[in-house]
């Protein structure tokens, strides 16, 4: 299932230039020099032109392209680096490339604890990237939030082609970070009104976000704490997109009484979550990659189930997006 936003898909060709550290290291050293920007406005440059718009040593600029030229980045012929067609494919997608690439350099310096990482009792704690989501500091944590943004960007739309969410008008986002997921729905869906819920930090980032979009009346951000502060009742639908993995399995339960008692009867839960990686799939592994750092956090669509009923919640129904690797899990009050 293709994203019904066609300018949006075909975004995997991304993840095929991130395969190996090398890769993402001269891609990071081309993104941070302004080297991969000027393809977004020309096919091909001299390389002597290069090292003068960019004002960097010539032989060190060259190696840097000979390498990327490795990765079928660019085509060197008769002196001019040549975007190819695969260039020109991943550039559509040049703000996904831009902030993934960035995250897998923090994700490299995590695998040198890999064994820690793969063991199923490790602790998000001892992780070097936890600092990124410290939203007691800047800009490290707003760099973390464009991030999440840039992903959530890119994974909404098989979220909205998959739910008809017209039925939903008073929908609650519980940790919906900068609004993107509620932008894309609002857009598609003019009639809804969606309240996020996050830290005061993120949602004022996102109120800045969102101010510049038409949908911006429809969608409401309250800094709040998710576990502890008073949330807004009688919802049609209550979302959890990319946020229960991130907790132990007493604070999901938490999330998810709370999210039942902010629903009217009749009212949905809606889990959008990464599943759980076959660690014995190599293509599955070498895929997800980047998400290391939580595999031993992600679950199977029955574990967020088993506790729903506990909690009451009934009318089960699980989706997979093959595409993403995500799940879509309901249920209803």
């Amino acid at each position: 299932m293709a994203p019904s936003d066609n300018s949006l898909s075909g975004h995997k060709i991304v993840d095929e230039f991130l395969k190996s550290p090398l890769q993402v290291f001269s891609m990071g050293a081309a993104i941070e020099i302004g080297l991969i920007r000027l393809y977004l406005d020309a096919d091909s440059y001299s390389l002597d032109g290069l090292s003068e718009r960019l004002d960097i040593d010539g032989k060190g600029l060259r190696d840097l392209v000979e390498i990327l030229s490795a990765y079928d980045m660019f085509a060197i012929r008769n002196g001019k680096s040549i975007a190819t067609s695969r260039c020109k494919e991943v550039l559509k997608f040049y703000d996904l490339l831009k902030w993934k690439v960035w995250y897998m350099h923090h994700i490299y310096a995590d695998m040198m604890n890999a064994k820690g990482l793969i063991l199923s009792d490790f602790d998000i704690r001892e992780s070097k990237i936890i600092d990124l989501w410290d939203y007691s500091k800047e800009p490290s944590s707003l760099e973390w939030v464009t991030f999440m943004r840039t992903l959530t960007k890119y994974d909404a739309p098989y979220l909205i082609d998959a739910v008809d969410f017209s039925q939903y008008k008073d929908i609650l986002e519980i940790g919906g970070n900068a609004g993107e997921l509620a932008l894309q729905i609002a857009r598609e869906y003019p009639d809804s009104r969606i309240t996020i819920v996050d830290m005061d930090t993120v949602c004022k980032v996102g109120e800045r976000y969102i101010s510049s979009f038409p949908q911006k009346n429809q969608i409401t951000f309250q800094g709040k704490d998710m576990f502890n502060d008073e949330l807004d009742g009688k919802k049609d639908i209550v979302i959890l997109k990319s946020v229960l993995h991130d907790h132990s399995e007493s604070k999901v339960r938490v999330l998810l009484k709370r999210s039942y008692d902010c629903l009217k009867k009749g009212g949905k839960i809606l889990i959008y979550e990464l599943e759980k990686i076959n660690l014995t799939d190599r293509t599955a592994i070498e895929d997800n990659l980047m998400y290391i750092t939580f595999w031993g956090c992600f679950k199977v669509p029955g574990y967020y189930q088993g506790l729903l009923e506990e909690i009451g919640f009934q009318d089960f129904r699980t989706q997979k997006i093959e595409e993403n690797g995500f799940f879509i899990l309901t249920a209803r009050r």
